[in-house]
């Protein structure tokens, strides 16, 4: 059995990817500093841009990102169907030791609803952030205007 296909409970609703508006860097430190280990999907910056910003608020960092680095699960070039990130998410996952938990930032979520569309942008969270959370973790995006439509949980 993969890391990502364990369940584990939380007293939480189900489905839950928390969105950070307001005071998005100590949002962010706060809900990463819940994990054991970090996935970054920075889609605005690249990962020394994202460090450089949070530095030591994600422990043990991995990245999912549109530029290369040598912290990438994956390098994504292409926005427009979302499956690449999926896959990278579901790599690091599967990485992951028994009990570790995981902590996911997705970083730039407008900018993969520009590419991608609203509707599958609401599809991967939603995937996203089930996936994460059957491994124990938790997940939270940052957004702007632009993001408002995509829900923080599955309908």
């Amino acid at each position: 059995m993969t890391r990502a296909s364990q369940s584990r409970s939380r007293d939480t609703a189900a489905d839950d990817a928390v969105p950070v508006v307001d005071d998005a860097r100590a949002a962010c430190t706060d809900l990463l500093a819940h994990g054991d280990h970090a996935l970054v999907v920075a889609l605005d910056a690249t990962p020394r841009e994202w460090l450089a910003d949070r530095g030591h608020a994600a422990p043990n960092p991995a990245f999912v990102a549109t530029y290369p680095h040598p912290d990438c699960v994956r390098v994504v070039s292409d926005l427009r169907e979302p499956v690449a990130v999926a896959l990278a998410a579901e790599e690091f996952l599967a990485s992951l030791p028994d009990g570790a938990a995981p902590a996911v930032c997705v970083d730039g979520l407008d900018r993969l609803a520009e590419r991608a569309g609203p509707l599958r942008t609401a599809r991967f969270l939603s995937v996203l952030a089930n996936r994460v959370r059957a491994a124990g973790g938790t997940c939270h995006y940052h957004g702007g205007a632009d993001c408002s439509h995509v829900p923080a949980s599955d309908p």
